[in-house]
Protein backbone atom coordinates (compact mmCIF):
# COMPACT_ATOMS: atom_id res chain seq x y z
CA UNK A 1 0.00 0.00 0.00
CA UNK A 2 0.95 3.71 -0.09
CA UNK A 3 3.75 4.60 2.48
CA UNK A 4 4.31 7.68 1.11
CA UNK A 5 0.64 8.96 1.60
CA UNK A 6 -0.12 12.26 3.51
CA UNK A 7 -1.71 10.21 7.41
CA UNK A 8 -3.19 12.98 8.54
CA UNK A 9 -4.75 16.43 7.07
CA UNK A 10 -7.13 18.49 9.55
CA UNK A 11 -10.53 18.06 7.96
CA UNK A 12 -10.01 14.09 8.28
CA UNK A 13 -12.34 13.92 10.93
CA UNK A 14 -14.79 15.75 9.13
CA UNK A 15 -14.52 13.35 6.57
CA UNK A 16 -15.09 10.80 8.88
CA UNK A 17 -18.10 12.31 10.72
CA UNK A 18 -19.83 13.02 7.62
CA UNK A 19 -19.54 9.22 6.33
CA UNK A 20 -20.64 8.16 9.82
CA UNK A 21 -23.72 10.52 9.71
CA UNK A 22 -24.16 9.72 6.07
CA UNK A 23 -24.40 5.85 6.09
CA UNK A 24 -26.75 6.08 9.75
CA UNK A 25 -29.26 8.28 7.59
CA UNK A 26 -29.06 6.19 4.66
CA UNK A 27 -29.64 2.42 7.56
CA UNK A 28 -32.39 4.01 9.07
CA UNK A 29 -34.56 5.56 6.15
CA UNK A 30 -33.56 2.81 3.69
CA UNK A 31 -33.94 -0.21 6.78
CA UNK A 32 -36.82 1.55 9.37
CA UNK A 33 -39.99 0.73 7.17
CA UNK A 34 -38.95 -3.15 7.10
CA UNK A 35 -38.10 -3.43 10.15
CA UNK A 36 -40.82 -2.35 11.24
CA UNK A 37 -43.06 -4.57 9.25
CA UNK A 38 -40.66 -7.65 10.37
CA UNK A 39 -40.83 -6.96 13.94
CA UNK A 40 -43.58 -4.87 14.93
CA UNK A 41 -45.99 -6.05 12.65
CA UNK A 42 -48.50 -9.05 13.34
CA UNK A 43 -49.64 -9.75 9.71
CA UNK A 44 -46.09 -9.92 8.93
CA UNK A 45 -44.29 -13.08 9.25
CA UNK A 46 -42.34 -13.09 12.06
CA UNK A 47 -38.62 -12.35 11.74
CA UNK A 48 -36.04 -14.88 11.84
CA UNK A 49 -33.09 -15.15 14.52
CA UNK A 50 -30.58 -14.95 11.32
CA UNK A 51 -32.25 -11.89 10.74
CA UNK A 52 -32.74 -10.07 13.85
CA UNK A 53 -28.41 -11.04 14.66
CA UNK A 54 -28.08 -9.18 11.51
CA UNK A 55 -30.14 -5.90 12.16
CA UNK A 56 -28.24 -6.20 15.74
CA UNK A 57 -24.80 -7.33 14.31
CA UNK A 58 -25.47 -4.41 11.64
CA UNK A 59 -26.39 -1.88 13.93
CA UNK A 60 -23.64 -2.54 16.57
CA UNK A 61 -20.92 -2.36 13.71
CA UNK A 62 -21.88 1.28 12.64
CA UNK A 63 -22.00 2.40 16.51
CA UNK A 64 -18.40 1.12 16.96
CA UNK A 65 -17.56 2.62 13.47
CA UNK A 66 -18.13 5.81 14.98
CA UNK A 67 -16.43 5.15 17.97
CA UNK A 68 -13.41 4.40 16.36
CA UNK A 69 -13.70 7.29 14.66
CA UNK A 70 -14.06 9.28 17.89
CA UNK A 71 -11.14 7.34 19.43
CA UNK A 72 -8.76 7.96 16.48
CA UNK A 73 -9.77 12.12 16.40
CA UNK A 74 -9.37 11.73 20.37
CA UNK A 75 -5.62 10.04 19.83
CA UNK A 76 -7.01 7.01 22.02
CA UNK A 77 -5.71 4.62 19.96
CA UNK A 78 -5.04 2.39 22.49
CA UNK A 79 -9.58 2.27 22.41
CA UNK A 80 -9.03 2.13 18.93
CA UNK A 81 -7.61 -1.01 18.80
CA UNK A 82 -9.49 -2.62 21.30
CA UNK A 83 -12.86 -1.85 19.19
CA UNK A 84 -11.27 -3.00 16.50
CA UNK A 85 -10.46 -6.45 17.35
CA UNK A 86 -14.02 -6.61 18.58
CA UNK A 87 -15.25 -5.56 15.17
CA UNK A 88 -13.37 -8.39 13.60
CA UNK A 89 -15.69 -11.23 14.49
CA UNK A 90 -18.44 -8.95 14.73
CA UNK A 91 -17.94 -8.92 10.70
CA UNK A 92 -17.81 -12.34 10.58
CA UNK A 93 -21.67 -12.56 12.54
CA UNK A 94 -22.86 -9.92 9.74
CA UNK A 95 -21.68 -11.80 6.88
CA UNK A 96 -23.23 -15.43 8.42
CA UNK A 97 -26.35 -13.72 9.52
CA UNK A 98 -26.51 -11.95 6.10
CA UNK A 99 -25.95 -14.89 3.96
CA UNK A 100 -28.63 -16.94 6.06
CA UNK A 101 -31.36 -14.48 5.69
CA UNK A 102 -31.01 -13.94 2.10
CA UNK A 103 -30.96 -17.56 1.44
CA UNK A 104 -33.76 -17.88 3.96
CA UNK A 105 -35.91 -14.98 1.87
CA UNK A 106 -34.93 -16.75 -1.31
CA UNK A 107 -36.44 -20.15 0.37
CA UNK A 108 -39.63 -18.44 1.11
CA UNK A 109 -40.43 -16.83 -2.24
CA UNK A 110 -39.45 -19.82 -4.14
CA UNK A 111 -41.98 -21.86 -1.95
CA UNK A 112 -44.94 -19.13 -2.44
CA UNK A 113 -44.06 -19.64 -6.37
CA UNK A 114 -41.82 -16.34 -6.59
CA UNK A 115 -38.46 -16.98 -8.37
CA UNK A 116 -36.41 -14.69 -7.20
CA UNK A 117 -32.60 -16.26 -7.51
CA UNK A 118 -31.13 -14.18 -10.15
CA UNK A 119 -31.15 -11.31 -7.55
CA UNK A 120 -28.85 -13.58 -5.14
CA UNK A 121 -25.99 -12.11 -7.26
CA UNK A 122 -26.74 -8.98 -5.43
CA UNK A 123 -26.39 -9.76 -1.70
CA UNK A 124 -23.58 -11.77 -2.15
CA UNK A 125 -21.17 -9.21 -4.04
CA UNK A 126 -22.86 -6.90 -0.88
CA UNK A 127 -21.14 -9.66 1.75
CA UNK A 128 -18.07 -10.62 -0.24
CA UNK A 129 -16.72 -7.59 -0.88
CA UNK A 130 -17.37 -6.27 2.81
CA UNK A 131 -15.60 -9.48 3.76
CA UNK A 132 -12.42 -9.20 1.85
CA UNK A 133 -12.39 -5.19 2.32
CA UNK A 134 -12.26 -6.13 6.59
CA UNK A 135 -9.64 -8.13 5.98
CA UNK A 136 -7.38 -6.11 3.84
CA UNK A 137 -8.57 -3.03 6.98
CA UNK A 138 -7.06 -5.63 9.44
CA UNK A 139 -4.15 -6.19 7.51
CA UNK A 140 -2.86 -3.01 7.09
CA UNK A 141 -3.55 -1.30 10.31
CA UNK A 142 0.26 -0.24 10.61
CA UNK A 143 -0.57 2.03 7.19
CA UNK A 144 -3.22 4.47 9.02
CA UNK A 145 -4.15 5.88 5.46
CA UNK A 146 -4.87 2.71 3.98
CA UNK A 147 -6.33 1.26 6.67
CA UNK A 148 -9.35 4.39 7.07
CA UNK A 149 -9.81 3.89 3.04
CA UNK A 150 -10.40 0.43 3.49
CA UNK A 151 -12.43 0.96 6.23
CA UNK A 152 -14.27 3.34 4.60
CA UNK A 153 -14.88 0.92 1.41
CA UNK A 154 -15.91 -1.68 3.68
CA UNK A 155 -18.47 0.59 5.29
CA UNK A 156 -19.76 1.34 1.51
CA UNK A 157 -19.91 -1.68 0.22
CA UNK A 158 -22.57 -2.51 2.93
CA UNK A 159 -24.57 0.31 2.34
CA UNK A 160 -25.96 -1.12 -1.13
CA UNK A 161 -29.17 -2.42 -0.02
CA UNK A 162 -30.31 0.80 2.00
CA UNK A 163 -29.62 2.62 -0.54
CA UNK A 164 -31.46 0.29 -3.15
CA UNK A 165 -34.81 0.74 -1.05
CA UNK A 166 -34.23 4.01 -0.87
CA UNK A 167 -34.15 4.32 -4.65
CA UNK A 168 -36.58 1.78 -4.96
CA UNK A 169 -39.20 4.49 -3.31
CA UNK A 170 -37.88 7.36 -5.34
CA UNK A 171 -37.64 6.39 -8.74
CA UNK A 172 -40.71 4.75 -11.15
CA UNK A 173 -41.37 1.22 -10.68
CA UNK A 174 -39.03 -1.64 -12.34
CA UNK A 175 -37.34 1.59 -14.07
CA UNK A 176 -33.42 -0.86 -12.89
CA UNK A 177 -35.09 -2.86 -15.53
CA UNK A 178 -34.50 -0.46 -18.72
CA UNK A 179 -30.50 -0.93 -19.20
CA UNK A 180 -27.97 -3.02 -17.41
CA UNK A 181 -26.54 0.42 -16.64
CA UNK A 182 -29.32 1.25 -14.69
CA UNK A 183 -28.98 -2.19 -13.04
CA UNK A 184 -25.45 -1.45 -12.06
CA UNK A 185 -26.33 2.17 -10.76
CA UNK A 186 -29.84 0.73 -8.71
CA UNK A 187 -27.56 -2.36 -6.88
CA UNK A 188 -24.53 0.10 -6.54
CA UNK A 189 -24.76 3.42 -6.80
CA UNK A 190 -25.09 4.39 -3.52
CA UNK A 191 -21.30 2.38 -2.86
CA UNK A 192 -20.30 4.41 -5.67
CA UNK A 193 -21.22 7.93 -3.98
CA UNK A 194 -19.15 7.25 -0.94
CA UNK A 195 -16.36 5.85 -2.53
CA UNK A 196 -16.61 9.23 -4.86
CA UNK A 197 -16.53 11.06 -2.05
CA UNK A 198 -14.12 9.59 -0.20
CA UNK A 199 -11.71 10.05 -3.33
CA UNK A 200 -12.77 13.99 -4.42
CA UNK A 201 -11.73 13.89 -0.51
CA UNK A 202 -8.17 12.69 -1.26
CA UNK A 203 -7.98 14.67 -4.67
CA UNK A 204 -9.01 18.15 -2.18
CA UNK A 205 -6.56 17.62 0.77
CA UNK A 206 -3.79 15.84 -1.02
CA UNK A 207 -3.67 16.29 -4.68
CA UNK A 208 -3.47 12.84 -5.45
CA UNK A 209 -5.02 9.95 -4.77
CA UNK A 210 -4.67 7.22 -2.13
CA UNK A 211 -3.48 3.41 -3.44
CA UNK A 212 -6.48 2.02 -2.10
CA UNK A 213 -8.83 3.65 -4.35
CA UNK A 214 -6.55 3.43 -7.48
CA UNK A 215 -6.16 -0.03 -6.96
CA UNK A 216 -9.67 -1.01 -5.02
CA UNK A 217 -11.92 1.20 -6.83
CA UNK A 218 -11.26 -0.54 -10.42
CA UNK A 219 -11.75 -3.76 -8.68
CA UNK A 220 -15.31 -2.81 -7.13
CA UNK A 221 -16.42 -2.35 -9.99
CA UNK A 222 -15.23 -5.34 -11.62
CA UNK A 223 -17.36 -7.04 -8.95
CA UNK A 224 -20.06 -5.09 -9.78
CA UNK A 225 -20.25 -5.30 -12.98
CA UNK A 226 -19.90 -9.11 -12.52
CA UNK A 227 -22.32 -9.63 -10.26
CA UNK A 228 -25.45 -7.73 -12.88
CA UNK A 229 -23.62 -9.83 -15.97
CA UNK A 230 -24.86 -12.93 -13.25
CA UNK A 231 -27.99 -11.16 -12.52
CA UNK A 232 -28.96 -11.37 -16.17
CA UNK A 233 -27.91 -14.56 -16.80
CA UNK A 234 -30.40 -17.46 -16.83
CA UNK A 235 -27.52 -19.78 -16.28
CA UNK A 236 -26.62 -18.35 -12.92
CA UNK A 237 -30.51 -18.54 -11.98
CA UNK A 238 -30.41 -22.28 -12.96
CA UNK A 239 -27.74 -22.90 -10.64
CA UNK A 240 -28.76 -20.83 -8.10
CA UNK A 241 -32.05 -22.38 -7.76
CA UNK A 242 -31.02 -25.82 -6.50
CA UNK A 243 -28.67 -24.12 -4.16
CA UNK A 244 -31.41 -22.28 -2.59
CA UNK A 245 -33.48 -25.47 -2.30
CA UNK A 246 -35.70 -24.97 -5.13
Amino acid sequence: MDQLFVKRHYLDTLLWLFVWSYSFAVIVIGFAPPVQRRFFDEFQEPASIALVIHVWSFAAWMCLLGFQAYAAAAKRLAWHRQVGIVMLPLAAVMIWSGLTSEIQFQQRSLDSGRDNSAFFAVPITYLLTFAVLVWLAWRHRPNPPAHKRLMLLATAAILGGAHMRIWGDVWPENWFEESFLSRLLFFFGGTIIVVALGMIYDFLTRRRLNSVYVIGTPCLLAAYVLAITLHDSPSWSEWARPLLGG
